[in-house]
Parts: structure tokens; C-alpha cells; sequence
């Protein structure tokens, strides 16, 4: 297929070409009108790609199986003999792109983010329900339909995309370094890659820039578990693509949330959960869509061990299992914290204003006035989520996220106890081997990873990397770190494999 200097009049026979609308590494998109409908246009040539015809066939085959309000529609294909060129037509964006709308000044707010977000949510659904990942969600390729930086917004080019069978991971690195996923520079990625983009777009809009990978740390770090629009960007950015929605349904359907309240976690089987107001859905690892398990009133968030088979949510005066359906393990008639809960060994850890308790599944509970930490007040005071984890029947660690100290409790017939231990940075989340302990703690530069064995804190391994870009694994000694952002990630560097 030639290349061409300069672009024909008229193409296909029935689409005569104006300005140009814009370039990237595959090709050149220019407005035009469809002379037989006077319909508004945009013609891709494929000029820029190495293989121009592969490169044809490639999107051709993604965008005409995509059909969707939110997904810019491919109208027609084909090859224009007289000039050698195959094109692609789409209905053209009146408003330009969100970058265009960004650089002319534009300035979102949280309603307008979340109305973005949740038709990128829906295109991307989608898309990713046909086997389409798209790897190139950017500013540049969400398209105003209508009017320069309004909706409704329409995600475009898939050029970069490809086809992805369940289960699969991508291979192949493609997209914008500055909004790509960390695995797909490691490990390989699936569908969850285009969460993590889209999360990038929706700090920009939110901060009015896009930050780097610190500054996304710092972020997360800040709003991670506490709801609301910047909880849900937070969850989206997240370096660990198990520790993100489980999928774009799951997104779709928290924004959707009344509340706006959300959580995700998992269970031992691989089974991937989220929460949406009071609704309770579980991704099953070979699953396609949700499966939704109930509801909970007043949900706040799962508070089972990820090594527990079944989901544990609690609730404002409640702590619900999910185990065919829901179980309710302790109810109350006034509100409480809940830290953690183990059905393994049958115990709830909570806390009501400055008593921690103890609370066995036949309603036999034990309470000890605490001293609570100014640091925890506070924490609490702003939204700060609660953890914890059970080593045994009678012993967890009790935490509360970005605070420097954990209780260690303990309950025994004679009553509750608790020891105070200190950190040497912000707690990030807590975890078990067996009967040990594990904590995970840093900030933006650092993550250190510490074990507790005779009721006192020994260090295990530090990393020079954000603590959210660090994952705890089991490995061949013993529990360790291991990275989740590859070098090129962390400095910038690596170049734009796609435009």
C-alpha cells in the first residue's frame, strides 16, 4: 500500500476529505462529510504504520465488533483503489478531544470526573465483554461527541488494541508510558490495564495535571478505602492489579453506587469481590460477569482475611458472611468499628469509641477500655480505614491504615489485652503466614516489610520502592517483598511505545 506526500480529495468514492484532525504512530485522522448522507466524518489512514494493510485489518477487526454509546462507531471500511489507501471512517467527535479540552483550560469537576469515568466505564465494559482490550486509554483518545470538553464522552482507537482470551495476559508492551500499567512493563497484564490508564485520566482531571508515579503514591496513599470519587480513582491506580476493581463491571457498578461506597478484596480461592453501597458481588476465577451475593445494610467494607474462603462484610451495627448466602455472625443495637474478622477461628475484633472488644460467633463478648493513640483519633476522625489480622483464636494485630502503631490484643478467659507497637513508618496493611504476623509499611520512597514473633517486631526485608509498589509473596525462605513497578516505571524512562 503506498504512502502517500499529500492526502486525495476524496476517498472510497463518497467521503470528501478536509483539515486534518490529528496524527499518531499508526496514522493520520481528517475530517470529512459523507457526500451521500451530508453526515460529519473522520477518515484514519493508516500512512505512519510499518505494515500499513496488517495494521488496517488489526483495528479494522477490534472496531467494527464494537458497538456502544460511548464507543466511537466505525461506519465503513475499505480500500480506495485509485489511491492505493485503506481507511477506516468513524463518526466524527464535534468536540475534539480531552486533551484539546484540557490545553484550551478546561477545569472538571468532581460530578463531571465522575460522569467520565462512568461512561469510560460502560465503553470500556463493553469492549472488554467482546475480548477487546483497548491499552491506550489517554486524554488524547477520549473524544467529546458534541461540544469542546462536554459530554457524552466516547472512547476511540484501537489501534493499539487487541484481543485477549479469558485468562490470558498480554505479551506485547503498547500505549503512553505516562498512563500504562506497571505489569505491562513486567509480568504481562490483562483487562485490569485499562483501569489503571483510565484511573491516570482521572487524577489529571481531578488534580489539573497528571502527577508521576510519587505523587500517585502520595495520592493513593491519602484516600485508598475511603470512599467517594478520589477512593475509587485511588483503587483504580493502584500498582497491584489484584489490589484494583476486578473488572470494568465492577467499576461500572460501584460508580453507580448509592453512598458512593465501595471496597474490593478477595477470598482464598482466587475469587475477586467488591462491594458497591450495600451490594456484595464476588468475580469467580473462572467467571465472566459478577455474581451478585446479597446485601448488607449500612456496608462498609470486607473485613475477612484474604486467606478466609468465604467474604465477611461489615456494617454499621452488623458483620455478615457470605457462605451460599448471608450469615449474620454478630448484630448489635449501636454502631461499631470492626477491625477484622476470621470465621476460621471464630472471633470478631471491633472497637466502640475507646473500648476495643472481642467477640466469639455465639455472642460472647469481652471488652477492654483502651487508651486509643492521638495519631488513631485522628486517623479515624478523618475516614481512615481499620485492619487487622487473626493469628489465632486469641491473638490479632490490630491496625489503622497510614498510622505508625499496631495493637497486638489478646483474650483469654481472664479477659482482653493489648500491647502497643510502634513502626518506623505509616502502616500500609497487615497480613499472616500460618501464625505469624506480617506488617507492610512505608511512604512514597520506601517499603519495609516486618514480622512479629514473641509479641515484638523484627524486620524482614526493606526495598527502595513506594510501599504501594511493593507486594508481600511467600517465597522460598520465607515471606519477602517483591516489586511491582519495573525500573523504566519508576523513572520515566522507556520512551512512548505507541504515540
Amino acid at each position: 500500500m503506498a504512502e502517500l506526500e499529500a492526502f486525495p480529495d476524496q476517498v472510497l468514492g463518497r467521503y470528501l476529505l478536509g483539515e486534518r484532525l490529528a496524527a499518531g504512530s499508526l496514522g493520520t485522522v481528517v475530517a470529512a462529510t459523507d457526500l451521500r448522507t451530508g453526515d460529519a466524518v473522520a477518515v484514519k489512514f493508516f500512512d505512519g504504520a510499518v505494515d500499513n494493510y496488517a495494521a488496517w485489518v488489526d483495528e479494522m477487526r477490534l472496531a467494527v465488533r464494537l458497538a456502544h454509546p460511548h464507543v466511537v462507531a466505525c461506519r465503513d471500511a475499505g480500500h480506495d483503489p485509485r489511491w492505493d489507501m485503506s481507511v477506516l471512517v468513524f463518526t466524527r467527535a464535534m468536540g475534539g478531544s480531552l486533551r484539546r479540552a484540557l490545553a484550551s483550560g478546561r477545569r472538571f469537576t468532581p460530578p463531571e470526573i465522575h460522569r467520565l469515568l462512568l461512561e469510560m466505564a460502560g465503553a470500556l465494559w463493553h469492549a472488554h465483554a467482546q475480548g477487546v482490550i483497548h491499552r491506550d486509554v489517554k486524554p488524547e483518545n477520549i473524544l467529546a461527541m458534541e461540544r469542546l470538553g462536554e459530554p457524552p464522552w466516547a472512547l476511540t482507537d484501537f489501534g493499539a488494541g487487541r484481543f485477549l482470551a479469558r485468562g490470558a495476559r498480554l505479551g506485547s508492551i503498547a500505549g503512553s508510558l505516562q498512563y500504562m500499567a506497571p505489569e505491562l512493563l513486567g509480568e504481562g497484564a490483562d483487562a485490569t490495564c485499562d483501569l489503571y490508564s483510565l484511573g491516570v485520566v482521572g487524577l489529571e482531571l481531578l488534580l489539573g495535571a497528571r502527577p508521576e508515579l510519587p505523587g500517585r503514591t502520595a495520592f493513593r496513599l491519602r484516600h485508598r478505602g475511603r470512599g467517594g470519587l478520589s477512593a475509587a480513582i485511588a483503587c483504580l491506580i493502584d500498582p497491584d492489579p489484584g489490589r484494583r476493581f476486578p473488572g470494568s463491571e465492577a467499576l461500572l457498578w460501584a460508580l453507580t453506587a448509592e453512598r458512593g461506597n465501595f471496597d474490593v478484596s478477595r477470598t482464598s480461592d482466587g475469587s475477586r469481590l467488591v462491594l458497591a453501597g450495600d451490594e456484595v458481588a464476588r468475580l469467580g476465577p473462572e467467571a465472566v460477569s459478577l455474581e451478585r451475593l446479597g446485601r448488607v445494610p449500612r456496608a462498609r467494607r470486607f473485613v475477612h482475611d484474604t486467606d478466609e474462603s468465604e467474604p465477611i462484610v461489615a456494617g454499621e451495627r452488623r458483620v455478615v458472611c457470605f457462605d451460599g448466602g448471608p450469615t449474620t455472625l454478630l448484630a448489635a443495637d449501636h454502631g461499631f468499628e470492626t477491625f477484622v474478622a476470621s470465621r476460621r477461628h471464630a472471633v470478631i475484633w471491633l472497637l466502640r469509641g475507646d473500648e476495643l472488644g472481642c467477640s466469639d460467633f455465639n455472642g460472647t463478648q469481652q471488652r477492654l477500655r483502651v487508651l486509643l493513640p492521638e495519631e488513631w483519633k485522628t486517623a479515624l476522625a478523618g475516614g481512615a480505614p481499620l485492619t487487622g489480622t487473626v493469628l489465632s483464636p486469641g491473638l490479632a494485630l490490630l491496625g489503622v491504615l497510614g498510622c505508625t502503631c499496631l495493637l497486638l490484643a489478646r483474650r483469654d478467659p481472664a479477659g482482653v489485652q493489648a500491647d502497643l507497637l510502634r513502626l518506623p513508618s505509616p502502616l500500609y496493611a497487615l497480613s499472616r503466614v500460618d501464625r505469624a504476623g506480617l506488617v507492610l509499611c512505608g511512604d512514597v520512597g520506601r517499603a519495609l516489610l516486618l514480622g512479629v514473633e514473641c509479641e515484638q517486631l523484627r524486620p524482614i526485608e526493606r526495598l527502595q520502592v513506594a510501599v504501594d509498589g511493593a507486594r508481600v509473596i511467600a517465597g522460598s525462605r520465607g515471606p519477602c517483598l517483591a516489586r511491582l513497578l519495573h525500573p523504566g516505571h519508576e523513572d520515566g524512562s522507556g520512551g512512548d511505545p505507541h504515540g
